[in-house]
């Protein structure tokens, strides 16, 4: 009976296809910055992001990188762009009012690495929600900043925080309570999981800052896991924050316009059973 044949079958490797997906044209490379500041900023806001950098690097845990602080990020133009312009309140879908609901819908948009996207791996590119939406897909940030958005669009205190985690290195959660509250609840809004700022089996083991659409805090404490740590971003010993009470309001509101457009549009996707029947 045959023995010569017998691994042939056995050790034949079934066919695999490799498919990669990016963008064309690729989003361009990040126009270069130093220490993340971009020189081509107004003065006056570079000055403020210069004096948070200080004061949280002279802590130990920012000077020895335990902790991320960023002001600005890269946009889909390549041009450095003022955190706080990414967050506005914005609507989601028709007919989703809860929060697990919209958990789900942004939880549901695909994943893709900036590694796909950017013609240079090494350009962290945050997209808006418009071009999120557009693309299809996107990774921590892009999903973060839409929650955020949406929880803002249905009266949320929210917020977005930046920090690390084990599997993920630098990691981005978004925050949201009730309004005033000094506790709330954590959201990844990659893998749609939800955790109480209480909860020391959080992913999130430390917290380096949070924004909004009209302020930056640096966490200045010690003690930075989210279970254990102050949530009270008015404490001044506990966080320091980039705008202060003086800051002109002409100013504050030209460094924080939006990048966001204040209307998302959707499209229904559903089949009308009539064309279907039709076709």
């Amino acid at each position: 009976a045959g023995g010569g044949s017998g691994g042939g079958a056995a050790g034949a490797q079934r066919p695999t296809i490799s498919v990669f997906v990016t963008v064309d044209p690729p989003l361009p490379a990040a126009k270069g910055a130093s220490d993340g500041l971009p020189p081509g900023e107004d003065p006056a806001l570079l000055t403020l992001c210069r004096k948070l950098q200080d004061t949280a690097r002279a802590t130990r845990h920012f000077a020895e990188g335990k902790r991320p602080l960023q002001c600005f990020a890269v946009t889909s133009s390549g041009d450095p762009a003022f955190v706080c312009r990414y967050v506005r309140p914005q609507n989601p879908p028709p007919g989703m009012d809860s929060i697990p609901e919209i958990l789900r819908f942004v939880r549901l948009i695909p994943f893709l690495d900036d590694l796909a996207t950017s013609v240079e791996a090494k350009a962290d590119v945050w997209t808006t929600s418009e071009e999120f939406l557009a693309i299809g897909a996107g990774d921590w940030e892009e999903h973060a900043l839409l929650l955020c958005n949406y929880l803002l669009g249905k009266g949320r205190e929210a917020y977005v925080v930046l920090g690390r985690a084990p599997l993920e290195g630098t990691a981005i959660y978004v925050l949201a309570r009730e309004t005033g509250g000094a506790a709330g609840t954590l959201y990844h809004a990659v893998t749609g999981r939800a955790y109480a700022t209480t909860d020391p089996a959080c992913p999130l083991k430390s917290v380096g800052m949070v924004f909004n659409d009209r302020n930056v805090w640096a966490n200045l404490q010690v003690v930075d896991e989210p279970a254990r740590m102050s949530w009270g971003l008015g404490d001044p010993v506990a966080w320091r924050r980039l705008f202060s009470d003086a800051t002109p309001s002409d100013q504050l509101a030209r460094w924080t316009q939006s990048l966001q457009v204040p209307e998302l549009a959707y499209r229904d996707t559903r089949e009308d059973p009539a064309d279907l029947e039709r076709e």
